[in-house]
């Protein structure tokens, strides 16, 4: 029988502890480098040189296939001296680090890679204004040659640099900086509202608003994007991580997500956007009421007492909402300028559902007639609440908004600026669209409950961890958009729509994910959606100008 080392039982037991198991590891670490006055806190890493340009031609050539895209590996070589990256190592990352050196007008950076000692790349850098040394088999390079001797130890910054990127390109940096510099960010935006064309009470509200804004984010520990490259899609990935022991963070680490969502099984895929979403409400709400409380220090009389009223609202949303919601968003309706569905479980009654709209709205009416800054835009808001006709006898409300601006400031108008929601409750589940022929038709379904054919529970399920996916569909939206502009009548643009309609472009996608104090949310973008969009909008610009040559 073979006897594990004293260093592996001493393993198996720290596992075996509560707590220790499931410590992650920090998004973004501190590198800090003895001797130097400076830190990394901010950097950009890619896969070999030699990798990623063989990943970006590729990419280019899925997108707009052509010599050029052929030869972008050699251009970038060419540039660097090195036209076959033959002096690149072909196996370690390249990774550029941004330092916390702020007074100075040009950024201090380090450059980190592995070069031959031969590579021509070195005398190109050099040429250009760069110090260079070797470090334990890495070549660094800076335009701050100081640093290269100040620092005593480059370990905690090259362990860093070794280790492989998510994906083929990766950006990141830790907030720590921002909490240091965080009394000359507030006096700098303080100074330039005070030079606005406000008022000073709008003023006053604006500089409250911002700076709990700020502190919400220097709660931030640390922040990283990754892009992982393909001749078939781009998939990016963005991620932050609260400090510990912050409302940002509990509410980062708040359940839920993964489960079955019963809305999702009445809604119809499809429209130019939809999403499936599974939020942890008490979660929520807490953090709701930590920016609540923060807001109502700098707030006094009549804006403190309808701050106070949203309070109590939220306070009863968790029996509103169980958090579990579908939405789709569909190209312009009848009755407003976007087709708008949600269905969403609910423990209330049609009548306590619409009082709390109702008391939702008289808020929200009050503090818009109350906001300065509108008034000096010159834009108003309208609220409207009716009782609708029933359908085959459940209850139907009807809300509306309306939006006007000044057409001075605002020639074309505003977007959406007249909405109509058209609300009912049955079932356990509340049913929200913007057209009434489409309430009642989710109404049947969810009394009946009887799922649709293509539903979002089947093409959007929530996989363990996620708390919501989404679909943007790019063809679908700039019909919606077009007909927004107004100009869906003239032949141009309806020539315009019909050949996006027949280019049946792939959808966007991505997802929503929370837990142990991070958010994460991903997007699929498809390579080939991106060459048609581009192909079709060469050819629309040649159509309208003959003189312009149409790319092949």
């Amino acid at each position: 029988m073979k006897i594990l080392p004293t260093k592996s039982l001493v393993a198996i037991f720290c596992l075996s502890i509560p707590g220790l198991s499931s410590a992650k590891p920090t998004l973004v670490p501190k590198m800090e480098l003895d001797g130097s006055g400076h830190q990394p806190f901010a950097y950009a890493k890619t896969i070999a040189l030699p990798k990623l340009m063989k990943k970006a031609t590729e990419v280019a050539q899925a997108v707009s296939p052509s010599p050029e895209a052929a030869m972008i590996p050699q251009m970038a070589g060419t540039m660097l001296g090195d036209p076959g990256f033959a002096t690149v190592d072909p196996k370690s990352p390249v990774s550029i680090f941004l330092f916390d050196d702020f007074e100075g007008d040009d950024p201090t950076f380090v450059m980190v890679g592995k070069l031959t000692k031969d590579s021509p790349i070195r005398k190109v850098m050099k040429e250009g204004g760069m110090a260079m040394a070797d470090k334990n088999g890495w070549t660094l390079a800076t335009r701050t040659p100081e640093l290269l001797t100040q620092v005593k130890d480059w370990s905690p910054l090259l362990t860093f640099a070794a280790k492989a990127p998510e994906g083929d390109v990766e950006f990141g940096g830790r907030l720590d900086p921002l909490r240091k510099e965080m009394p000359k960010i507030k006096k700098a935006m303080r100074e330039g509202l005070a030079i606005s064309p406000f008022e000073e009470d709008t003023q006053a509200s604006l500089g409250k608003v911002m700076e709990v804004a700020m502190d919400e984010l220097a709660a931030m520990d640390s922040m990283k994007f990754a892009l992982a490259l393909s001749d078939k899609e781009i998939i990016g990935r963005y991620t932050m991580e609260a400090s510990e022991n912050t409302a940002l963070a509990k509410l980062f680490s708040g359940k839920g997500g993964g489960g079955k969502i019963s809305a999702a099984q009445y809604l119809k895929s499809g429209g130019w956007m939809s999403m499936v979403m599974d939020w942890d409400m008490e979660g929520f709400i807490t953090y709701y009421k930590h920016l609540s409380g923060k807001l109502k220090v700098g707030f006094e009389g009549e804006f403190k007492e309808i701050l106070d009223g949203y309070d109590k609202l939220v306070a009863d949303w968790p029996k509103a909402y169980d958090g579990q919601v579908a939405a789709r968003y569909d190209l312009s309706g009848k009755e407003s300028g976007m087709n708008f569905v949600q269905v969403g479980a609910t423990d209330l009654t049609a009548e306590e559902w619409g009082k709390m709209m109702v008391d939702y709205m008289t808020l929200t009416q009050e503090m818009m007639d109350k906001i300065e800054l509108f008034e000096e835009m010159g834009m108003k808001y309208k609220f409207k609440y009716q009782k609708g006709k029933p359908i085959k006898g459940t209850p139907t409300q009807r809300f509306s908004m309306k939006m006007q601006a000044d057409p001075a400031l605002f020639p074309g108008g505003l977007p959406f600026s007249e909405m109509t929601y058209h609300i009912a409750v049955a079932d356990g589940h509340y049913v929200l669209a913007s057209e009434r022929k489409e309430l009642g038709q989710l109404l049947r379904a969810v009394k009946n409950k009887q799922p649709v054919k293509n539903s979002l529970a089947k093409t959007m399920p929530l996989q363990p961890g996620q708390m919501g996916r989404w679909s943007f569909d790019l063809g679908k939206y700039a019909e919606f958009a077009i007909g927004m502009a107004g100009a869906m009548g003239e032949e141009s643009m309806q020539k315009m729509v019909d050949g996006i309609r027949e280019l049946g472009l792939e959808p966007l996608t991505g997802s929503m994910s929370m837990g142990s104090g991070r958010f994460s949310s991903d997007m699929k973008i498809p390579l080939k959606t991106i060459k048609e969009a581009i192909g079709f909008g060469a050819k629309m610009a040649a159509e309208a100008n003959p003189q312009l040559p149409l790319e092949q």
